[in-house]
């Protein structure tokens, strides 16, 4: 963490963190291949894909490590009075499975299975690739800026200021999330909000 103000009026902030995590099991799952679930906790593998059953060749999970920075800045310029801010973030993707819909129909004439799911159970997912496998293994890094330009006016005791913001201000279509089946495989499913204007008025006495 870097926090800086300076004699001029500026004040800068920075911060960054990098990490890796490795998830072993795999003597469980030797074992109990059953409970081979791609685990909810993981940050190799998204949440939402703890239903997903993972082949024992998967085993164990490791992440590349992930650096993420964040840093802003505030300027008022003198004599003007005219306040300029910044905030820029480059945070690291989800990544990338590819995960497919086993159906009983397929299980039973398609799989070493043989047979239907117990339990009346219609189908399970299955991973065919872990990220490590896929050519990009992670959805691109997402780096946004964010910017704000202020006038200061005073009027008697009152302090106001007239902003304009501006929210992704590089118009940056980075994916956040992309579909992980394999019939429509990474197809986006939402991506960074447009760059977005506002205008706002404060008063300060």
């Amino acid at each position: 963490m870097f926090n800086a103000r300076l004699q001029n009026g500026l004040t800068l902030q920075a911060g960054t963190s990098t990490g890796k995590t490795t998830q072993d099991n795999c003597e469980i799952v030797a074992k109990l291949p059953e409970m081979n679930l791609l685990s909810a906790n993981s940050t190799t593998f998204p949440a939402t894909a703890s239903n997903v059953w993972r082949p024992a060749q998967f085993c164990p999970e490791e992440s590349p490590f992930q650096t993420q920075f964040k840093g802003y800045g505030v300027y008022t310029i003198p004599r003007v009075d005219v306040q300029v801010s910044g905030m820029f973030r480059s945070t690291p993707a989800s990544p990338v499975m590819a995960n497919f819909v086993a159906t009983n129909a397929v299980l039973a004439t398609s799989s070493t299975l043989g047979r239907a799911l117990s339990g009346n159970v219609a189908n399970m997912t299955v991973a065919l690739l872990s990220p490590e496998q896929t050519l990009e293994g992670y959805i691109p890094r997402r780096n946004e800026l964010d910017l704000r330009f202020g006038k200061i006016l005073r009027v008697g005791r009152t302090r106001n200021v007239i902003s304009l913001d501006l929210f992704n201000a590089l118009n940056s279509d980075a994916l956040i999330s992309v579909n992980q089946n394999f019939a429509t495989w990474q197809r986006p499913t939402e991506i960074l909000n447009a760059r977005l204007m506002k205008i706002s008025y404060s008063v300060s006495f």
